[in-house]
């Protein structure tokens, strides 16, 4: 008889209410579904997808989001760790949305029964994403709303905002170019044995390095630095001293799931 693994604790997030009481798969692709493109293997990342992540940082971020949100990512740290990254479009309306309470940023633990699959890129790594195409219902989960902005920050997401005028497409463009031309000139690194297991953390202090220059070129601000929130030094490529997030602070948040659901005692997901 075969041994049951069991499944790391999953997290879903939604700026606004769910409609009907059901997480309901809809039209998207994993992302790793580039990789697979033009493969049969293609259809097993694509379609009507419910997506669900091993982070709980990275649900904090994903509460908040909106049609402003450019784009989402979880980067390595120097010091093993990971970072989530989230790049928004006009701060202004952002903003105005967040205050005027149209957003209601909610972060759902799965039940521990479910239908998810984690993810692989075409490595077969296992990647941090997990898919479902069930749906599942709002009572077999455990919420908690996320009060406010500065409270993702205070878990370690780190925010910019685009400088006003900055059309996303152009953002857009711009970040896969510079991201296409990292993952270029370390290729030829790749084949090193010895470089290879700090491949993904090359990878993210060179992001962090273009970021940093984007930041001193006004194009866009780090609104953790304006906050004083937890800021990630992009120069070291390590979180800051100020309100920086510890293991405890994330198992007083699992407690807290526990506490107000009955639910058994939840471990500190990591990224």
């Amino acid at each position: 008889m075969g041994v049951l693994l069991q499944k790391p604790p999953l997290y879903h997030a939604s700026p606004k209410p769910i409609e009907g009481g059901v997480l309901t798969p809809g039209p998207q692709h994993t992302c790793v579904y580039e990789q697979f493109k033009g493969t049969p293997e293609q259809c097993n990342h694509e379609g009507n997808l419910l997506f669900a992540g091993q982070s709980q940082t990275a649900a904090y971020a994903y509460a908040f989001k909106t049609k402003e949100m450019c784009n989402c990512g979880v980067h390595s740290l120097a010091d093993g760790d990971n970072v989530t990254i989230t790049i928004i479009a006009d701060k202004d309306q952002f903003l105005h949305k967040l205050h005027s309470g149209e957003l209601q940023p909610t972060i759902y633990r799965m039940p521990q029964q479910n239908a998810f699959e984690q993810v692989h890129d075409k490595n077969g790594k296992p990647m941090g994403e997990w898919t479902s195409r069930q749906g599942v219902s709002l009572t077999d989960c455990q919420s908690m709303k996320v009060e406010s902005l500065d409270e993702a920050m205070e878990k370690g997401v780190q925010v910019f905002f685009l400088k006003p005028g900055l059309h996303p497409g152009d953002w857009h463009k711009l970040t896969h170019a510079v991201c296409d031309q990292i993952t270029a000139e370390l290729k030829p690194l790749s084949a090193n044995p010895h470089f290879a297991a700090q491949l993904s953390n090359e990878h993210s202090n060179r992001y962090f390095a273009f970021l940093q220059s984007m930041v001193d070129q006004g194009i866009v601000e780090h609104h953790n630095a304006t906050r004083q929130i937890c800021p990630l030094d992009l120069q070291q490529g390590a979180l800051m001293p100020t309100r920086k997030p510890s293991h405890f602070v994330e198992h007083v948040v699992q407690l807290a799931f526990s506490a107000m659901f009955g639910g058994p005692d939840m471990a500190p997901a990591r990224q």
